[in-house]
């Protein structure tokens, strides 16, 4: 029996190898990307597959291993998505999109001060990544460092050539709260408020927060009333701003 199942093992590896040898580049190229919909697995070997064609490969190594590392990155592989990050720019050092997902990974594994390093780094490459504000935002507003985040968030908020998404309004928001300035996080939250689209979540955080700025102005009517429409879109909404510190009382 354990012969038959380690042939068994032995053939279906095998059928793997087959099956990505008869693959012509492009559809490696496809299925390493997930556009034929192949779960991440076969997506992993796809792309480990164009790494090994060399020159031959439809688009460069550095690009290939950034795309090996987004797959490792949606199974909560963050450190082998790191190491192919890594790789990626050492092929391509000055690649902003690379430079801002490094970045990223560390703040996922905790690493915020590497984070914020790596944030800065992609801005110089690419002033127009906007994401790294938000995200440097989040990390200042985390560790309690409010002016910082408010600062991230403001100038998110002013950039002419975007909209600023729903995510960075709420943070500055809960940022307000907290320094006590009730007008302003009123501000952020209804401008989130009319955001589109929008998810039930976003909308459910930008009512509470807005009922809890309310609640602090002493209009206690409209934060009330807030508060109970963020709770029937979403029970766990108080839960996320008690993380701040931030109670409806």
């Amino acid at each position: 029996m354990r012969c038959r199942l380690l042939g068994a093992s032995v053939g279906l590896g095998l059928a793997i190898v087959v099956s990505a040898a008869a693959q012509t580049p492009d559809q490696l190229m496809a299925r390493c990307l997930g556009n034929d919909n192949s779960p991440p697995e076969q997506s992993l070997e796809a792309c480990t597959a164009v790494l090994k064609l060399g020159a031959s490969a439809p688009q460069a190594p550095a690009q290939t291993y950034y795309d090996r590392a987004r797959v490792h990155e949606t199974m909560k592989r963050l450190d082998l998505a790191l190491a192919d990050i890594d790789q990626a720019l050492k092929l391509a050092p000055a690649d902003a999109t690379i430079l801002f997902w490094q970045a990223r990974l560390y703040q996922d594994l905790g690493k915020d001060d590497l984070a914020l390093a790596g944030y800065a780094e992609a801005l110089r490459a690419d002033p127009g990544l906007n994401e790294c504000l938000n995200r440097r935002g989040q990390i200042y507003l985390k560790a309690g460092a409010l002016d910082l985040a408010d600062r991230e968030f403001a100038a998110l908020a002013t950039r002419s050539t975007i909209e600023a998404p729903t995510a960075a309004l709420l943070s500055r928001g809960i940022a307000q709260l907290k320094l006590g300035k009730s007008d302003a996080a009123l501000a952020a939250f209804a401008l989130a408020l009319k955001s589109e689209p929008r998810s039930p979540w976003e909308e459910a955080t930008a009512l509470y927060g807005s009922g809890l700025a309310h609640r602090a102005k002493g209009e206690a009517s409209a934060g009330d009333a807030a508060i109970a429409r963020a709770t029937a879109l979403d029970k766990d909404v108080s839960r996320r701003f008690e993380k701040f510190g931030l109670k409806a009382g």
